[in-house]
């Protein structure tokens, strides 16, 4: 059996997979067609506007245009405010898990019709709490780092065999995964727990991105370091862990073997306030922006 050690600082989800190739044609726009909608805007290392930009619109024959009516704040956004990420500029739209229906289609749409709802999002409860439920499912022992002692039961609740506070969590090896979602503190702490054969997957790095290692250590226990992330990937690797999310968890979804923890909704309007909310931690699930 599997012993999977599981923290809780959730970091990126997925974005929308969209055009490829090819072009469609659009009908003429009808006057008093919205050509406008509110969106919480990147203007720089630490500013962000809610502002009227344009609608998108069907541009390639495998586009689909959601219009959003939830949409939830995810660790990514905190790293993108600080100025971490280069590929991000000035002007991009924040946020990047969303639930919504289908607005239109392009013609070489085919898996999604018009008034479908539509959950754009593996994770969308937050990775660590989706991710204490999906080892769960899967048969793992699930020990899970958390550090705020008032969440413990409610991570309890969620399928986890053990819940610790991070500094506890080595005594409870050895693992045979650690998914990290911390950063370097937890890759460095994890290294000597592990199980022969053991894997840690860097998935986050909210609280440090560099970290020493013992090569020698690593030799001795055939560890694996690997790491991931989604933004920089291809449309088409998107679309294949889209796809690859529906083939696994939706069933689960479906049948209430897994469950979106949410700790807040907050009006559209109120976006600022939720970022802070969602940067002073010590939250269980995800804060929704409800549109």
């Amino acid at each position: 059996m599997v012993t999977a050690m599981i923290t809780d600082t959730p970091p990126e989800l997925q974005e929308i997979p969209a055009k490829t190739s090819g072009a469609a044609p659009r009908p003429a726009r009808k006057k008093d067609e919205v050509t406008k909608m509110k969106a919480l805007v990147y203007r720089g290392p630490g500013k962000k506007n809610l502002e009227d930009v344009p609608k998108p619109a069907v541009k390639e024959p495998t586009d689909a245009v959601l219009r959003i009516t939830k949409t939830t704040i995810c660790g990514t956004d905190l790293h993108i405010l600080k100025g971490d990420l280069p590929t991000v500029v000035a002007g991009r739209i924040l946020g990047h898990e969303g639930i919504g229906v289908i607005d239109e289609v392009g013609s070489g749409v085919s898996r999604f019709k018009k008034g479908e709802r539509v959950l754009i999002s593996g994770a969308a409860g937050g990775v660590g709490t989706a991710a204490v439920q999906l080892a769960h499912a899967a048969g793992a022992q699930v020990v899970a780092s958390v550090r705020d002692v008032e969440n413990h039961p409610n991570v309890i609740s969620l399928g986890a065999d053990q819940v610790v506070e991070p500094d506890r969590a080595p005594d409870h090896g050895p693992y045979d995964v650690s998914l990290e979602l911390v950063g370097a503190p937890g890759v460095t702490a994890v290294l000597p727990a592990l199980a022969v054969g053991g894997r840690v997957v860097v998935i986050g790095v909210g609280a440090g991105s560099k970290v020493e290692l013992n090569l020698l250590a690593m030799m001795g226990r055939r560890a694996t370091i690997s790491a991931s992330t989604l933004r920089v990937r291809s449309r088409e690797e998107k679309a294949a862990v889209a796809a690859a999310v529906g083939e696994r968890a939706l069933a689960l979804l479906e049948r209430g073997s897994i469950g979106v923890p949410v700790a807040e909704k907050t009006p559209m309007d109120r976006a600022t306030e939720a970022y802070e909310r969602f940067a002073s931690g010590g939250k269980f699930g995800k804060i929704v922006l409800v549109n």
